[in-house]
């Protein structure tokens, strides 16, 4: 299961990269890599989400769907590859621990973009692509995270990426929404 966690995870960080986006922090279980702009540093974090990469737009108008579907993407792939493997070995124990593998990565995929939780990357996906200004909402909530990462707080931030319309709905809009309402009431993050 962590291997399939690691592999989504990873999937999000080769297409973030390959798509314009830049690398701000990883997180497998309790351990987390961030890069603070002074350099990289390793913390312990909680233990939930168990997996998590946050990338960055370097250009306001970046697309993010391959960067969010870069997870279901690489699990759904490396699945289908284990269970081809496990269909060719001979040896059992090979054989089986290929199927399990292929079997994780394939259900995780799968969840993850057709039942995942409410920020799961399928529900990120279908509301980006059922609206365009949510996909430009989605940049600027990320480039709010890596503000925080360089220590900064609400107020350094400049008010032009708070700004949504109010008649959008969905998981972006919400968490954009509990952004503006915490810069408003003088928050640090």
């Amino acid at each position: 299961m962590l291997f399939a966690v690691l592999i989504h995870e990873m999937g999000h960080l080769i297409s973030g990269l390959l798509t314009g986006y830049r690398f701000m922090s990883f997180k497998l279980l309790w351990f987390s890599m961030e890069d603070t702009g002074n350099g990289k540093r390793f913390r312990f974090r909680g233990i939930n989400p168990p997996g998590q990469c946050l990338m960055y737009p370097v250009k306001s108008n970046a697309d993010p769907v391959m960067m969010i579907l870069g997870g279901v993407v690489a699990n759904l792939v490396s699945g289908m590859i284990f269970i081809v493997q496990g269909l060719v070995i001979s040896e059992i124990v090979f054989k089986g621990i290929a199927l399990y593998l292929g079997c994780i990565g394939i259900t995780i995929g799968l969840y993850n973009l057709f039942l995942g939780s409410k920020y799961s990357d399928g529900n990120t996906y279908r509301e980006i692509r059922r609206d365009k200004e949510a996909g430009h909402i989605y940049n600027n909530i990320m480039t709010i995270y890596r503000y925080f990462s360089t220590g900064r707080s609400y107020a350094d931030m400049p008010d032009l990426l708070f700004e949504i319309s109010t008649e959008g709905t969905g998981p972006v809009y919400d968490e954009m929404r509990e952004h503006i309402e915490r810069k408003k009431n003088g928050c640090s993050g």
